[in-house]
This record gives structure tokens, C-alpha cells and sequence, in this order.
């Protein structure tokens, strides 16, 4: 029970009880690391959110020339973590001689730490993870469209219930043209788009970014529809802690980036009047998956 609760509180970053125990507990072990060794713990859980948090943002490349959009519900993403993204190179820090470079654990690794000996028997600690196997999460969503264009919106805020934490923000918002409309008798829709989200946790703990921009397809089958689009997943974030060992208390600054990567997205979405659920997956530098569910027109 307690391990499925510290892959929940992590994994969703939104909506989700206790929380705040799993920030607290990142905040801990990140105390133990400073440089590159802090960023090697967190980069996992970038790149997971990275890939689930670009996702679920369409259901179809067409958006209304004529009329108007307006639906709103629920989409829910997830990324499976690969086994290479649970372990880094963590090297000791001086006074601890002689430098050593073991297998630590990521912040997504196994909960169990790890150690290196060095003179006189002194032990260097390397804190566990939270043993995940997949970032997730979930947000609720808003789009309108009208003339062509189409914006969504994503917004979410939390008190987490710790004042060293802070509290938890997610907010996003996308906008997509339809090309489609200036290509006649063209026997797919096209559209184009741009979607950018934060996360925030703190004033300072946690600030993440994402953006994806791309090209997306869609064939109308009705009531089913099939979705697919190409595009370029970008993240990045900031942590801000203090290092801490019986000698010194440091403050540290991290700036995680994640290299654009490629992305290709496959869907396939069922339209009954006033609801709409959608399927996809998406293929890059890691797979993930969402599940879209709305009300609306």
C-alpha cells in the first residue's frame, strides 16, 4: 500500500491525496545531492512528464470554420519508465576519499539506498527512489473552437498542506489552426499547433516546462474517427534545495533540459452526440499513452 501511494503522489503532480508526503520525501534525498548528481536523479522524472504531459491534447485534426466548439472533461496520460532510466553514475564528494562511482538509484529507481566505502571505513550514502514504473497524471481540459481556430486550456491548483513545500500549480494552454479549410475537396483534415505547459510546486522546489508543436491528421469514419500527428516534444526544469552533509549546508539550483525529440502520434476516437472519448499513443525518445474523455459540442 505505502509503495503504491509513493508511485500515485509523485506520478500524478495534480489532483491526488497526500501529495505532499512524496514531494517531502524527493526534497530529502535531493538534500543528499548536489551538481551533476542532482541531475542525474531527477532527469528521469523530467523525461517521463515530458512525454505524458504533451499528450491528449487533440481528438481530431478538424476544427470548425463555421460554428463553434466548446467541450470540456478529462484527460488522463502515462509513460512507462525504462528500466536504463531507474540507475545514473553517482559520484562521492570530498572530504569522502577515494572518489567513487557507483549505480545510484534515480528519483524513479528501487527505495533502496545504496553505498560506497571509502578510507577508514567511512560509508558515503546514496538515497533511493521512489521504485516507479510509470509518470503519470491527469488534468482536467477546456477547448474552444471557432473560424478555424481552436484553443485549450488546462488548469489545475493545489494546497499540498506543507509550508516547506508549497503549494502545486499545473496550467497549460494550446492553440491549433485548421489547414484543411484552404485545401479543397482534401480527402483528410490538417491542422497545426502549438501546446505549452507548467507545473510548479513551491515558490522554488519545482518549475517545469513542456512544449510540443506539430502537424496533425485526422479521417472521419463516423461515429469513429482516426487521429494521428507528427511533432517535436521539448521540456525543461528548474529545483531549487540545500545540499546537506554533517560539514556544510549548500544552496543548489538545477536546470534539467530535455533535447527536442521527435514524436509520432496515433489515435482513434468514438463521437456520440455530446461525448467524445479518444485513445492514443505516441512514439519518440518515450512512449506514453492518453485517454480523453469530453462533453460537449
Amino acid at each position: 500500500m505505502q509503495q503504491q501511494r509513493k508511485t500515485i503522489l509523485l506520478s500524478l503532480l495534480s489532483l491526488f491525496l497526500l501529495i505532499n508526503l512524496a514531494f517531502a520525501q524527493v526534497e530529502d534525498n535531493l538534500a543528499r545531492y548536489q551538481g551533476a548528481n542532482g541531475e542525474g536523479y531527477m532527469k528521469p522524472l523530467v523525461s517521463g512528464l515530458t512525454a505524458n504531459m504533451n499528450r491528449g491534447w487533440y481528438q481530431s485534426a478538424s476544427i470548425p470554420v463555421m460554428g463553434i466548439r466548446l467541450r470540456f472533461g478529462l484527460v488522463a496520460m502515462m509513460a512507462p519508465i525504462p528500466d536504463d532510466d531507474k540507475t545514473f553514475k553517482a559520484t562521492t564528494s570530498s572530504p569522502f576519499t577515494p572518489q567513487q562511482t557507483v549505480d545510484a538509484p534515480t528519483v524513479v529507481g528501487e527505495e533502496k539506498s545504496v553505498y560506497a566505502t571509502g578510507t577508514g571505513g567511512n560509508i558515503y550514502p546514496f538515497p533511493g527512489g521512489l521504485n516507479m514504473n510509470v509518470t503519470a497524471f491527469a488534468a482536467p481540459q477546456l477547448t474552444v473552437g471557432l473560424m478555424g481556430s481552436e484553443i485549450i486550456g488546462r488548469y489545475f491548483a493545489a494546497e499540498l498542506g506543507d509550508a516547506d513545500i508549497g503549494d502545486l500549480t499545473l496550467l497549460g494552454i494550446g492553440v491549433r489552426h485548421s489547414i484543411s479549410q484552404y485545401l479543397v475537396l482534401f480527402p483528410v483534415d490538417i491542422s497545426v499547433g502549438a501546446f505549452w505547459q507548467s507545473i510548479t510546486v513551491g515558490d522554488d522546489l519545482l518549475d517545469m516546462k513542456t512544449l510540443h508543436y506539430g502537424v496533425q491528421v485526422s479521417k472521419n469514419f463516423a461515429p469513429l474517427i482516426i487521429y494521428g500527428g507528427v511533432g517535436f516534444d521539448n521540456g525543461s526544469a528548474k529545483v531549487d534545495y540545500t545540499y546537506e552533509d554533517e560539514f556544510t549546508s549548500i544552496p543548489v539550483e538545477l536546470d534539467i533540459k530535455n533535447d527536442s525529440a521527435l514524436e509520432i502520434t496515433a489515435g482513434v476516437g468514438l463521437n456520440l452526440a455530446f461525448f467524445h472519448l479518444s485513445t492514443e499513443a505516441a512514439f519518440g525518445s518515450r512512449t506514453a499513452f492518453a485517454l480523453n474523455a469530453t462533453f460537449g459540442l
